[in-house]
C-alpha cells in the first residue's frame, strides 16, 4: 500500500532533502510540502488528510506542537511525526502529549526515517533510536494509560458507560431518552474516535479511563 506523506518545515533545504529521500521509496508518495503551518491548514481544507505528516517543532506562525493539536482536532485519525533538531525531553513529552505518534531527530538515517513512517502508518509509536528507550517506553505507557476521554462528547461518554455496564442498545436509548438508531450512530463514532472495533476494547477503555469501576 502506498503511504501518502506531507512535510511541513520552514527551511527549504530540509523540505527538498526529505523530498529527495522519499522519492527513492516506491511505497511512499509525497503529496504536499509546506513552508509554514497556515499553508498546510489551508491545504487541508480542500484535500484529504495524508496518511502521515512530518513536521518541525519551531516554525513561524505556530509551533509544530500547536499544529499537531489543531490537525488532530479536525482529523483525529491523522498520524504525525515530529522531525526536529532539538530532541530535548520536554519537546518529546510535549509532542506525544499533543498527539504525535513519532519523534525523530533531523540527524536520523534514511533507513530510520522510512522505518518510522511505516511503523507510525501501521498504528505504532516510533521514537528516535538515540533517545533512552526505557524512558520512552515508560512515558508512552503512562500516556496511553492516562489518555482522557476528552475526545468524546458528554453523550458519547454516557453511551460508553452504558455498554460497559452491559446495557443493550434499547436500554441505553431509553435511559438517555434518544432513539436506538441514535445510539448506533454514536457507537460508530466512538469506535472511530478510539480506533477500536469491538465491545471488549470499549470496556477496557471505560475501565482505564474510570468511566466505570470494576
Amino acid at each position: 500500500m502506498e503511504i501518502q506523506i506531507t512535510v511541513i518545515d520552514d527551511h527549504r533545504i530540509v523540505r527538498d532533502g526529505l523530498k529527495a529521500l522519499l522519492l527513492g521509496n516506491r511505497n511512499i508518495k509525497l503529496v504536499g510540502s509546506f513552508g509554514d503551518p497556515i499553508s498546510f491548514l489551508k491545504w487541508l481544507e480542500e484535500n484529504s488528510c495524508p496518511d502521515v505528516t512530518l513536521m518541525d517543532i519551531t516554525m513561524p506562525q505556530m509551533s509544530g506542537i500547536e499544529l499537531t493539536r489543531k490537525v488532530l482536532q479536525s482529523n483525529p485519525k491523522s498520524k504525525i511525526i515530529v522531525l526536529t533538531a532539538n530532541t530535548a525531553r520536554h519537546f518529546l513529552e510535549a509532542s506525544l502529549k499533543a498527539g504525535a505518534k513519532g519523534f525523530l531527530s533531523k540527524d536520523c538515517e534514511k533507513e530510520e526515517l522510512i522505518s518510522a513512517i511505516e511503523q507510525v502508518f501501521s498504528g505504532h509509536y516510533y521514537i528516535d533510536r538515540s533517545l533512552n528507550q526505557d524512558m520512552v517506553r515508560n512515558y508512552i505507557s503512562a500516556l496511553e494509560y492516562s489518555t482522557p476521554d476528552r475526545d468524546l462528547t458528554e453523550r458519547e461518554v454516557d453511551i460508553v458507560r452504558g455498554f460497559a455496564n452491559g446495557l443493550s442498545y434499547q436500554d441505553i436509548a431509553e435511559e438517555l431518552n434518544i432513539s436506538k438508531k441514535t445510539v448506533e450512530t454514536h457507537k460508530r463514532s466512538i469506535f472511530d474516535k478510539l480506533n477500536i472495533s469491538n465491545n471488549a476494547e470499549l470496556v477496557k477503555y471505560a475501565i482505564r479511563n474510570k468511566i466505570v469501576e470494576l
